[in-house]
């Protein structure tokens, strides 16, 4: 027990020491500064990940806006086409089977070089009376509202992506009112139908990412009711365009965020649960959302590489001053020894002169 004690006092008196107290203050200041690099550098990193999201995700809505500009600039030139537009309002007004031959010729050449599935010609009544492809006479019911607008307007609109009832594909239709020159304001007396497929162009453009990446990708999503509802074909998820469905209240993810009206940079979970870091962007004048995200993990990989060495150089100058502490301990306990040491020995040589000189006296005596 006394040595247990007389080492417990030892260690006491160690680290109670000026020398260990001023290390402790040096260590706290190495791991408090490490720290704060540690977060900064962490920050630095994430702003990265989400101006690159940032950027992407406003590329692509900018590109899906074009893309949709150009399919009205399509309908209006060949509304607007001198040629073209003669032919479309005297087959509306007169049937002749020759015209409708010139029609279809000239459609054929739009269809097969802007990549149109199917291009149909709708008279007044709402009746489908010229296709390049397979059509039912009726207009399907979510022409209901675009043709009231078009109607109304005089402009030409585009349907929302929907499902093609004779192929299943995915496509979005471009509605154009024809009137005859000088008669705006008129009622049309029909509407071509340019029935662009999303495969063929818009689906491409959304997947397409432009660095190599394992979970990055980019959604087309709007809100439909009191859920969000995905677009476009996922890269991790098949079969979930105009399928998969998430609920509002889901606000931790990035897509809900988006719909709601919430854009900007944020982390949150994706439709598969996964964390991820997002951007999100509006499609102007349309009802849509990008997102560009990617899994965290991935996002922040290189990341932490870099934290792990910041760690390692933390425990190194952590090492290295307790240490350096040591020595010094060390040295200083030898010094302190040498110096008891060396009192001692003029204290044993004063006794022993003492003793000498006593002995002296008293043999004198």
């Amino acid at each position: 027990m006394p040595d247990e004690t007389r080492l417990q006092a030892r260690w006491k008196q160690r680290l109670t020491s000026p020398i260990y107290l001023t290390s402790l203050f040096l260590i706290i200041l190495i791991v408090g500064a490490g720290l704060a690099i540690r977060r900064s550098e962490e920050n630095r990193a994430e702003k990265i990940i989400f101006d690159q999201l940032s950027s992407i995700a406003q590329i692509k809505a900018q590109q899906i806006r074009d893309w949709l500009d150009e399919r009205k600039k399509d309908a209006a030139i060949m509304t607007q086409s001198l040629f073209l537009a003669e032919a479309l309002i005297d087959f509306l007004q007169s049937g002749r089977e020759s015209t409708k031959n010139r029609i279809i010729k000239r459609l054929e050449i739009t269809a097969e070089n802007y990549n149109y599935g199917n291009i149909a010609l709708m008279n007044a009544e709402k009746k489908i009376v010229l296709a390049l492809r397979g059509h039912s006479e009726e207009a399907p019911p979510e022409f209901e509202d675009v043709l009231q607008r078009a109607e109304k307007s005089g402009a030409i609109v585009n349907t929302d992506l929907h499902l093609s009832r004779a192929d299943g594909s995915i496509h979005l239709d471009v509605v154009a009112p024809v009137r005859p020159e000088g008669s705006a304001g008129s009622r049309p007396l029909g509407y071509l139908i340019l029935k662009a497929k999303a495969e063929n162009f818009l689906f491409p453009l959304i997947q397409s990412w432009p660095v190599a990446s394992q979970t990055a990708e980019a959604l087309l999503v709007r809100r439909d009711g009191e859920e969000v509802l995905f677009l476009n074909e996922l890269r991790h998820r098949k079969g979930a365009a105009l399928n998969l469905r998430l609920p509002l209240t889901r606000n931790d993810i990035p897509a809900v965020r988006a719909v709601l009206g919430d854009y900007g940079t944020y982390e949150g979970v994706d439709y598969r649960g996964i964390r991820v870091l997002a951007a999100t962007s509006p499609v102007f004048n349309t009802c849509w959302s990008v997102v560009a995200k990617m899994d965290r993990a991935e996002a922040l990989a290189g990341w932490r590489r870099r934290s792990a060495l910041i760690i390692l150089f933390l425990i190194s100058l952590v090492a290295t001053q307790l240490l350096l502490t040591e020595v010094f301990w060390q040295r200083r306990e030898k010094l302190n020894f040498r110096r008891l040491y060396e009192a001692e020995a003029r204290a044993r040589e004063t006794q022993q002169l003492f003793r000498v000189l006593s002995d002296s006296a008293m043999a004198g005596v």
